[in-house]
This record gives C-alpha cells, structure tokens and sequence, in this order.
C-alpha cells in the first residue's frame, strides 16, 4: 500500500511540475526564461528520489538571423522627379499592422505601420526590427534614389536608419544605400530623400533597422525617375572680348577629363565636368579662381565672389543666393571627388560670363 501511494505521489508531482512549466512557456511564449541551475538541481534530486529519470534538457531553437544595417553611403548624383506607382508593382512587409500599400497610394495622410497589439491604448506587444518592405516592379524599373515620407501627426516609428536593395531575380540583393535620417523637431514633416545613381533592378527592398520608440511607420516612400543624360543645349549670347588679366580669361574644360585651360594654362581638376540631368555639371572653385574671384567653404556653406557678383550656395541643396537674391536651381549642386559641382549655365549666368559649347570635341569655353 505504502508502494502505491509513493507511486501515486511521484506521479502527482510530475504532472504538477510538467504543468507548471507548460503554463510558464504558455505565458513567456516572446521571452526567453532562463532557470538557475540551483533550481535544476532542486528539481533534479527530488526526481531522482522517487527514482524517476531527470526529463532531457530542450534542444535550443536557433534564432533566424536578423537584417543588420549596411555601409553604403547614399550616392551625391542627383535624383530624378518622383515617379508615380506602377499598376504592376506589388508590396509585402515582414511586420505590419496597416496595409503596406500605404506607402505608395499617393497620399501622405494615410500610412503604414509595424505591427502591435494594444488594449485600449496601451500597447501590450510589438514587433521589433528590422522591419523589411519588399517591392515587386512586374519588369526591370529605372530609378534614381527614393524619398521617404514620415506620419503626418506624431513621430512613433519615423525611420532613423535604413539600407535600400535592389535584386533582378528576387533573391540575391545589391547594397544600394545605407541612410540615416534626421529630423528637427516632431512638427517637421519634410521628406528625406537618398540618391542611388541611376539603377535598373526588378525588385527592391527597404530594411528598417531602427525607428522612432522601436517601431516602424510611414506615409510615403516615393521612387525617383533615372536621371537623363543630355548634351547642354546652346544658348546665344552676346560675343565679348576675352580679359587678358592673368587668371582672369579664357577656360576651357572637356567632359569626362580632369585636364582644364585657364588662361592658356594647362591644370588639372579634382573632378571631370559630367553631364547629368541636362545640366552640364562643373568644378565651381576651379572656374571661380580661374575668373580672378575668391572662393571659400564654411562646412557645407560656399562663398564665390568674382568682381561685383557674390554666390553663396550649400552643397546638396537646389538654392543659390546671388548679391542677396535667392533663386532655385534646376539642379542641386553636389560633392564629387571632394569638390563641390554647379551648373555651368547657373554660374556663368550669376558671372555674367560667356559660355560655349563644341559637341564635337564635348568641350566648354568660358570667358569674362
């Protein structure tokens, strides 16, 4: 009788010990819960009193390997106007808790956010990132760069750093960019765009690594149309004669090559003159200098003075302020190869220089 009964027990306490860890998991079930090994040991002794075996440790699950941010710097190129949504484009997202196609119906006050569950307003769980949305373009899509549209109200979820992929089967990804996004204050609501270079690729993906409070929201995340290469086209202006000062007349400067006249002169550039979007992109302190003016840089503020004209302009912006009149430029200046590029047509027209153009020979001729 007393053999049934201790049977009886060590049965009773099995179950009641199966059950509590059961219930444990149940409840912990995104947790990982860790048990002392004193409290192993405890449960293990007991066990092997009744003269039960100790039930064989879980086999760890191995976690799946998490997205890490890239490297990638955005590219300094500039970007293309925003293209509209493809009828064929199709959208997943590895969370989501608002449809995806939010990002890209149009409209700014709709949005897509990560997923959570709440009970009223308090937020019980969620889902942490990386979070990854995919794009499908139905066929090879030309692009320049996206720009990415926080929520209209709040800042929960804005993106704080992203890499951008682009993939022709789907499968294996190229790094396009790496971005960090900044914002001034939770009222500004301006777009953050980043640049690629023009690429073609049939699918694309964007990988959320860290968003405002751990979450990941949106209202827009617009591509750029490819940016087109063209000749500059010819304008007429009225022929002067060339100044003979030294340093102050004629330059001239071939796409693609680093080797510039000034002055008869033969120098050598940072960066090659590129033709990009139409505009015929230029060394801006190289002409500057070669034009007898000054030219200064006060982190990415620039100041040119040649003779009586002052520019002022910022690297990666499309505003120039010329003698104290601020205009929009058709196409932002940028960095390449550590010096700052404007167009010809912007800087000779605020110089009030002459400017001609050789398609044959692909080459530039400036006077003063």
């Amino acid at each position: 009788m007393k053999k049934i009964l201790a049977l009886v027990l060590a049965c009773s306490m099995v179950f009641a010990t199966a059950f509590c860890i059961f219930n444990i998991s149940a409840a912990y079930a995104l947790d990982e819960i860790e048990f002392s090994s004193s409290w192993q040991t405890s449960v293990t002794s007991e066990l092997g009193n009744l003269g039960l075996a100790a039930p064989a440790a879980a086999a760890p699950v191995a976690a799946a390997p998490a997205e890490q941010a890239g490297s990638k710097a955005p590219s300094k190129a500039p970007v293309g106007a925003e293209m509209s949504a493809g009828s064929s484009w199709k959208y997943t997202a590895s969370s989501s808790n608002d449809q995806v196609g939010k990002l890209f119906d149009g409209d700014t006050n709709t949005i897509w956010h990560s997923h959570y569950t709440a009970e009223g307003s308090k937020v019980t769980s969620h889902d942490a990132p990386p979070y990854t949305i995919t794009v499908s373009f139905g066929k090879v899509t030309e692009f320049s760069g996206v720009s990415y549209y926080p929520r209209p109200s709040g800042t929960t979820g804005t993106w704080k750093v992203v890499t951008y992929y682009g993939s022709s089967d789907g499968k294996s990804y190229t790094e396009l960019a790496t971005d960090t996004y900044t914002f001034a204050s939770a009222t500004d609501k301006a777009p953050k765009t980043t640049s690629f270079g023009n690429v073609k690729y049939k699918f694309f993906k964007a990988v959320i690594t860290q968003g405002e409070s751990g979450f990941g929201t949106g209202s827009e995340l617009r591509f750029h149309e490819a940016v087109k290469v063209a000749a500059p086209q010819q304008r007429e202006r009225t022929t002067t004669t060339a100044d003979t000062t030294p340093g102050a007349g004629k330059i001239t400067l071939t796409i693609n090559s680093t080797s510039a006249t000034s002055d008869g002169s033969t120098q050598t550039l940072l960066a090659a003159p590129v033709i990009q979007g139409g505009a015929t992109m230029i060394p801006a302190k190289f002409v500057a200098e070669a034009l007898g003016g000054s030219y200064s840089e006060n982190g990415s503020d620039i100041t040119m003075v040649v003779g009586s004209a002052t520019l002022n302009l910022e690297t990666d912006t499309t505003y120039l302020t010329v003698s104290g009149i601020r205009t929009c430029l058709a196409s932002p200046t940028f960095s390449l190869n550590g010096t700052v590029m404007i167009s010809v047509k912007v800087l000779t027209d605020a110089l009030g220089a002459n400017v001609s153009w050789n398609q044959a020979q692909q080459t530039i001729v400036i006077t003063k």
